[in-house]
């Protein structure tokens, strides 16, 4: 149901990268990350699972800390391009 939930929001996040990409979109102790970026990176994290054959509907394991670096590749992990 999480998951779920974090996929529909893919939408909104690239729209706001296409809208607002230098609003700050990630925050940690460390660094911000605008939703540019954000889709940026996103994209290029989706592409390469591509690459390895991952395809819609495949199961990824992810194990991250709580860091700007888990929203890269979360659920987020939808192409928007």
């Amino acid at each position: 149901m999480a998951g779920r939930r974090m996929t529909a929001l893919a939408p909104a996040i690239w729209a706001l990268a296409g809208t607002s990409p230098q609003a700050i979109a990630l925050e940690d102790q460390q660094r911000r990350v605008s939703f540019g970026e954000l889709e940026e990176r996103t994209n290029a994290f989706a592409h390469g699972l591509e690459a390895l054959g991952v395809k819609p509907g495949d199961h990824v394991a992810l194990v991250a800390g709580n860091c700007v670096e888990f929203g890269h590749r979360s659920n987020f992990a939808a192409p928007s391009r």
